[in-house]
């Protein structure tokens, strides 16, 4: 079944790529009404078989679909300036990656399209209309009304809190009510032509929809890891709730995932690798790296083709590194490439982590209304001591707050390096004082910086998009 599962995981991943260059979301989305008649089929669309709506067909990695790109965004990484590098031609010779590591004002041009926006909404389209028919279709054999209803909750929430995080401001409880986010398209209507909703409206619905999914799903931890369990949607509520400044239910809510979730690998029993140039050696000392699906640390998986490895750790991110006893860089990084990360089945994707809700104990604990130092440091401990080298790792005596909550970030920023995560969680950081930072970061020579609540942490909703929808406004510049 597990093979079966990822062959066609594969072919729909190949057609994605194939399709996606060429398509703005007007063009992919399925026009008309769409007839699957069963719960089966509208549960089929996020597993692993395709189903065809109005001609077009449609499985789980439209579904599932993963930003590419966005954490290059993060100053904890870098773009290659070096010609001789094999990387090189592919800043050099694709402006919007360039435009990217440089925190232009623009990214994509009138004539090009914004794959994230399209991914996401496209994403959306499928689960909306699931949602809009899961109620009236008949009864299935396979699946369970109740448990495909609330995959589709928490995907449409996940998508949500995506985009609103990259194209919208942080979340800030004194201007959220007015800060605008981007159209929050509940209904499978390609026609719609809806103005940005604000900041507040989407955690509002996003909160909404993780909450029906809590309810309605009785799977703690499905077969797959790419389809949502009850572990998945508590996971995502304590990532809504920490990005919200609700420490105290953001705790509440990431140990309970942790509960029903608990696996975290220990890296010590892949040590053998230490040192091997290919990510086939890491495989072949046990680590789950053949495809993401086996990676039992994620709980909810989205998965994708990226370029990120194309970059490197910037020399602020080394600084927080300790490459003698860290087997993250030890086993997943190499020299050969400019310490690029060499395995993508660790990272590389905007689903939610073990590790991540861990590290959300732990920060929450140090942030919410009464300071638990004893639980954050049980919480940071239990990552830290599977990351680094038994023989040299030493449990945290850290105790004073903020240094704790300091070295908690830098655990964080270690374990999501190259994901999604490494550059909202820096937008979500800069609101608080106590947090913030300048990202800064040298390409061809020249400095560029972001201070804390740039407008450029907002990107830019894509042109073609703007030219398509006269309703919406676009961010400052």
């Amino acid at each position: 079944m597990k093979s079966r599962i990822f062959n066609i995981v594969a072919g729909a991943m190949l057609g994605i790529l194939l399709l996606a260059s060429c398509n703005d979301f007007v063009d992919v989305v399925p026009k008309g009404k769409a007839i699957p008649t069963i719960v089966d089929d509208l549960g089929k669309l996020m597993n692993n078989s395709f189903i065809s709506i109005s001609g077009n067909n449609y499985g789980m990695v439209d579904v599932a679909f993963n930003p590419t790109e966005m954490e290059l965004f993060s100053d904890d990484y870098t773009g290659s300036d070096q010609p001789t590098d094999s990387y090189y031609s592919m800043f050099h010779d694709r402006p919007n990656f360039f435009n990217m590591v440089t925190w232009n004002d623009v990214i994509y041009s009138t004539a090009e399209e914004d794959p994230n926006w399209n991914g996401l909404y496209k994403s959306n389209y499928i689960v909306n209309y699931i949602i809009a028919n899961i109620d009236e279709a008949e009864e299935g054999y396979e699946y369970k009304r109740n448990e495909v209803k609330g995959r589709a909750l928490v995907h449409r929430a996940l998508n949500y809190f995506i985009l609103t995080n990259l194209y919208g401001k942080a979340y800030n409880a004194s201007t959220a009510a007015t800060d605008l986010a981007v159209p929050l398209l509940l209904e499978p209507d390609i026609n719609a032509q809806l103005p940005r909703a604000t900041v507040q409206e989407c955690y509002d619905q996003m909160l909404s929809d993780v909450n029906e999914a809590v309810n309605l799903l009785e799977i703690d931890v499905p077969d797959y890891n790419f389809l949502p369990g009850k572990a998945a949607a508590l996971a995502l509520r304590a990532r809504i709730y920490l990005y919200m400044g609700d420490f105290d239910k953001a705790l509440t809510d990431a140990q309970q995932a942790v509960k029903l979730h608990p696996t975290l690998y220990d890296y010590n029993m892949y040590a053998g690798a230490i040192g091997a140039p290919t990510p086939f050696m890491v495989v072949a000392f046990g680590y789950p790296a053949t495809t993401r699906i086996d990676n039992q640390e994620i709980i909810l998986l989205r998965t994708n083709t990226s370029y990120a490895s194309m970059s490197s750790p910037s020399d602020e991110f080394n600084k927080i590194i300790d490459y003698d006893n860290d087997l993250r860089a030890l086993l997943f990084f190499t020299t050969l490439y400019g310490s690029r990360p060499i395995n993508m089945m660790r990272t590389q994707q905007s689903g939610i982590s073990v590790s991540e809700m861990y590290l959300t104990i732990a920060e929450a604990a140090l942030r919410k209304s009464s300071p638990d130092v004893k639980t954050a440091i049980e919480a940071l401990d239990a990552v830290r001591s599977k990351r680094y080298l038994a023989e040299t790792y030493q449990p945290t005596t850290i105790t004073d707050v903020k240094e704790l909550l300091d070295e908690v970030i830098k655990e964080r920023r270690r374990e999501v390096s190259f994901c999604t995560t490494s550059f909202t969680d820096k937008k979500r950081w800069n609101c608080d004082p106590r947090t913030a930072t300048t990202m800064t970061r040298t390409i061809f020579g020249k400095t560029y910086t972001m201070e804390p609540n740039d407008p450029r942490y907002c990107l830019p909703i894509p042109p073609n998009v703007m030219q398509m929808n006269p309703n919406l406004v676009d961010n400052e510049r």
